[in-house]
């Protein structure tokens, strides 16, 4: 798997990120503009399907849980993955080309 990117290539996936990166912004705020209010329930129309829900939510903070109890063997509870990444960086922000 060598396969390279070419200049055009990197344009096109930045390119293609920062108008994702609007439409995420424009999403979001439209978002909590309409249902941070909202009553929780099912909203319904010919368009499509809205449903807010209300729940608690459990979370650990492991960071200090293992710094309290630096006698348990996190090791044991690991595991290892094999995990891809891609991050893709507009560079052009000063010519607008992208903005």
């Amino acid at each position: 798997m060598t396969k390279q990117l070419n200049e055009k290539q990197i344009k096109q996936l930045v390119n293609a990120y920062v108008e994702f990166k609007r439409a995420e912004d424009a999403w979001k705020q439209l978002k909590a503009e309409l249902t941070d209010d909202l009553e929780p329930g099912r909203y319904e129309s010919e368009y499509g399907r809205v449903i807010k829900n209300t729940m608690k939510k459990r979370l650990t903070n492991w960071k200090s849980l293992i710094e309290n109890h630096p006698e348990l063997d996190v090791d044991a509870y690991t595991e290892v993955k094999d995990v891809t990444a891609v991050t893709v960086t507009n560079l052009n922000t000063k010519t607008g080309l992208f903005s």
